[in-house]
């Protein structure tokens, strides 16, 4: 691993220890979550790998939070909305702690998609793969895309459940 990638860890890590102990200091039983990101999701160590990039090392920063929150915008980051929840397995397997999608519903910034919001299909898609790879849940980015998309999301958001065991 390169020098800046493990100076940019413990960097981050260490802000998230300090906020840990101030949650638990001074919000009592509140959940500690991050929005963590990588740049690749195809084989189960390439999340790990490459959300150092951003000073995000899992295993590391799993012992200080609660809730990882894994930004899979598939239109943004190229992630196939099948793959979306198997992504979420995987951060889930690596670092033992609940890990929940983070759902593109905005408009797509990439270069090859911009402007383009989920489909319905495509929600579907991302919504289905979570469900079948038992992650602790989904959230959806953004509200105001959920707003304006309503009556296209509002139906697919309503039926999805998944189950506790």
């Amino acid at each position: 691993m390169p020098r800046g990638c493990r100076n940019k860890w413990k960097a981050v890590s260490s802000f998230v220890n300090e906020t840990r102990v101030l949650n638990d200091k001074l919000s009592l039983g509140a959940v500690l979550s991050i929005a963590s990101k990588a740049e690749s999701y195809g084989t189960p160590e390439e999340p790990f790998d490459s959300a150092l990039y951003y000073g995000q090392n899992y295993t590391n920063l799993a012992k200080y939070v609660d809730l990882f929150r894994l930004m899979t915008y598939f239109l943004d980051y190229n992630v196939l909305p099948e793959d979306v929840g198997q992504a979420a397995r995987w951060v889930k397997e690596l670092t033992g702690e609940t890990v929940f999608a983070d759902v593109q519903t905005h408009r797509s910034k990439h270069p090859y998609t911009r402007g383009k919001y989920p489909t319905p299909d495509e929600l579907k898609g991302v919504l289905k793969s979570c469900k079948e790879n038992n992650i602790g849940g989904v959230a959806f980015f953004a509200l105001y895309a959920i707003i304006e998309k309503y009556s296209d999301y509002a139906s697919i958001i309503k039926s999805f459940r998944i189950d506790k065991p």
